[in-house]
């Protein structure tokens, strides 16, 4: 803990922690609650190189890449990053893609919402327009034959007919407010409606940001491993590579007595002379 917690703070690329086979007890301190979280939650990238290939510890599972034996731990620092790149490259792609497809979704939903609207509010107002005139035509008819009917009974039922004339007169202001009444229910009904596009709006986004919270940590994770296999990185180690022309030596195949070749180093090349094979 001492020593994570010290590296922590240090000026350093990655950090491998290692350590040879042992019996699984003497591993336990790799199982520990508090190295555990310390190396989850380590600033830089975390390689682990502990016990054997059956030795599975707490520590190998949260490190950013996990290897078996301390031999393993030098491959995989030693490891070509071409198939890391191509990796980004396509995890790139399908982030891209990914997102287009959730906006083409928003976009559609939108759209067809939109639509839904002006589509429902001109239904439900033809619906209730037919409504009112069906009944304001029945009602009319029916009041024209109670006023015929009031208009021929004798004087004996006048005071009637004047209940029922301020009968008709309360009806017909109603009928004249129907209208009004109408709009007011309509109103109701598109805000209403926006309230519910609004909330599918906000839902469609929250996954979006979800989404985008996902692939930022992906991306990081993919940055961590292409630092791990810089080229130059190995350099620095000590390594060095030489090339012929600009093309790089792979076996002694590749060259032969009298060749000149350009070795690189980490601070910079030089070129020397092939005298003899081995």
């Amino acid at each position: 803990m001492a020593a994570l917690k010290i590296l922590a703070k240090a000026d350093i690329e990655i950090l491998v922690i290692m350590r040879g086979g042992g019996s699984w007890e003497s591993l336990q301190a790799f199982n520990s609650e508090s190295v555990v979280r310390a190396i989850a939650t380590f600033p830089k990238p975390v390689l682990t190189g502990i016990g054997h290939d059956v030795d599975v510890t707490l520590a190998e599972l949260v490190a950013d890449v996990g290897s078996s034996t301390p031999t393993a731990v030098a491959e995989k620092l030693n490891e070509t990053w071409d198939i890391l790149a191509g990796t980004l490259q396509s995890a790139e792609l399908k982030i891209c893609g990914l997102f287009e497809r959730a906006l083409t979704r928003l976009d559609r939903g939108i759209a067809t919402v939109g639509t839904r609207i002006p589509r429902r509010f001109e239904q439900m107002l033809t619906e209730q327009t037919t409504v009112i005139t069906a009944a304001s035509r029945l009602i009319q008819a029916t009041f024209t034959k109670l006023k015929e009917r009031i208009t021929s009974v004798s004087s004996t039922v006048v005071g009637a007919t004047g209940m029922m004339k301020n009968a008709l007169r309360t009806i017909d202001a109603r009928l004249r407010d129907a209208p009004l009444l109408l709009m007011r229910q309509v109103v109701i009904r598109v805000t209403t409606t926006e309230t519910q596009v609004e909330r599918g709006a906000e839902r469609i986004l929250q996954s979006t940001r979800t989404l985008l919270r996902t692939k930022t940590t992906e991306l990081a994770t993919y940055e961590k491993s292409i630092r791990v296999a810089d080229p130059a990185y190995n350099l620095r180690l000590g390594y060095s590579l030489s090339y012929i022309d600009g093309t790089i030596v792979r076996k002694l195949s590749d060259v032969s007595p009298g060749t000149l070749i350009t070795t690189q180093v980490a601070d910079g090349s030089f070129t020397s002379e092939v005298k003899d094979i081995k």
